[in-house]
């Protein structure tokens, strides 16, 4: 008898946005939750695997690398429940904010 996985479905993460520090940006752990994550359930940033710990059927943790945050955008993480059965959920957009320094004007 063979075993058919479900496809996850996410609803909400957390942070839901960093900013971009270009080669100053460190690694951002992303908490997903949602229903139907397996075990060996795989996290994708943009289409590209992430390393990630699952934590229950409804949470896991995606680690985004400084280079994944070093530049302002708007991205996309997905998690993947592996074959047969299995497949692709929903996409969380992940806010990657500019950094803006302001500076001090002097009027004489």
């Amino acid at each position: 008898m063979a075993v058919v996985k479900s496809h996850p479905s996410l609803t909400e993460m957390t942070p839901k946005h960093t900013i971009a520090r270009g080669p100053a940006s460190k690694q951002v752990v992303v908490t997903v939750y949602g229903v139907n994550f397996l075990e060996d359930a795989q996290a994708q940033w943009n289409g590209f695997n992430r390393p990630t710990t699952v934590v229950s059927e409804t949470e896991l943790r995606v680690t985004l690398t400084a280079a994944d945050v070093a530049e302002g955008g708007v991205y996309g993480i997905r998690v993947l429940n592996p074959e047969p059965g299995g497949g692709a959920s929903n996409t969380l957009s992940f806010a990657v904010h500019a950094y803006v320094m302001y500076l001090p004007m002097m009027i004489r």
